[in-house]
């Protein structure tokens, strides 16, 4: 991986912002963090990119749980299409936990579609992180959720 370039994004009107929301619909959808979302995310979470020659090819938002300060969110997890399968997805999660490490974080958590196979081997089998519970129509009808847990080293 050696021509991509993982870095945080700390200017809520960086440049990159567009392209990340269009990740993020590519992604998502319209469940996706929005225009109004991103700049939260970027001013009081933590969000990384990872480019290479320049351009987008996955983007990583986290915030801090408001009810336990050593326990982050990961809000989301997007990789373009053709970069998927690639590593990419693995080397910025580990960017992101080196980063909630150094920062005394002791949990992250996330939810993830019981669907999306690729995600959930990442987690759980590149990571370690477990199944907390599954979430019926977390985000509407159809929409399920596995939330999921990692104990940081």
């Amino acid at each position: 991986m050696t021509d991509f370039v993982i870095k945080s994004i700390e200017d809520p009107h960086h440049a990159l912002i567009g392209e990340m929301l269009e990740l993020e619909w590519e992604t998502f959808g319209e469940e996706g963090v929005d225009r109004w979302t991103m700049p939260y995310l970027v001013r009081h979470g933590k969000v990384f990119v990872v480019l290479k020659d320049g351009t987008l090819v996955g983007l990583a938002e986290a915030i801090r749980d408001f009810e336990d300060e050593d326990h982050a969110y990961l809000v989301g997890l997007s990789i373009r299409k053709e970069y998927r399968r690639w590593g990419v997805a693995a080397k910025l999660m580990a960017a992101l936990l080196d980063h909630l490490s150094s920062r005394g974080f002791t949990r992250l958590s996330l939810t993830v579609s019981p669907r999306n196979q690729a995600a959930l081997s990442l987690y759980r089998d590149k990571f370690g992180f477990h199944e907390v519970s599954q979430e019926p129509q977390e985000y509407g009808v159809g929409e399920d959720r596995i939330r999921m847990e990692l104990i940081i080293a």
